[in-house]
């Protein structure tokens, strides 16, 4: 299956495995599309592979921001869990 979707102005023919695939695609695209344009119309002065790479840190950082988010909570769980079967006999 191939979904084309649009960023930036700019069509990319992508390739997807379901249509459940193909939905998040579409949604992903969307936005990065969002992102890319935010950054533009901030920054109207930068190129579009400059607008890019900017949106790709930003990307980046905020999935960073969760991995460590997700990893506090992991680490919370755990010392919940720990806790609980400490005081199960």
């Amino acid at each position: 299956m191939g979904v084309k979707v649009t960023i930036y102005n700019r069509e990319y023919n992508l390739k997807s495995d379901s249509e459940e695939d193909e939905y998040s695609l579409r949604q992903i695209a969307a936005y990065v599309d969002e992102r890319i344009r935010e950054i533009a119309s901030s920054t109207p002065d930068k190129s579009f592979d400059q607008i890019c790479v900017l949106a790709c840190l930003n990307l980046a950082a905020e999935i960073f921001s969760l991995k460590q988010k997700n990893l506090k909570a992991k680490q919370k769980l755990k010392q919940l869990l720990d806790k609980l079967t400490i005081k199960v006999p």
